[in-house]
């Protein structure tokens, strides 16, 4: 949404319909700024594709996995090593 001095905004728009003896009345539109939860969301966003664009950069094999042991990411370096091809 584009406000009244320029600036751009992300809005969540809902609205409900008021019925009456089935015949409808009127809407209300609730809108809601969701800007700040866009911005780190995109933040997020960066950060984890600069993460793995490291991680598969380097030369040594390194990968990561949960509490339980359960592989989540790997690098080129580590299939190598491993001696598998991703599938």
């Amino acid at each position: 949404m584009r406000c009244k001095n320029g600036s751009i905004k992300h809005v969540l728009i809902n609205s409900t319909v008021y019925w009456e003896d089935g015949k409808f009345k009127h809407t209300r539109c609730y809108t809601i700024d969701i800007t700040e939860k866009k911005e780190a969301e995109r933040k997020l966003f960066e950060s984890q594709s600069y993460y793995e664009q490291l991680l598969h950069g380097l030369p040594v094999a390194v990968y990561t996995c949960d509490a339980t042991g359960k592989i989540h990411l790997y690098n080129d370096a580590a299939q190598k090593l491993w001696g598998r091809n991703g599938t």
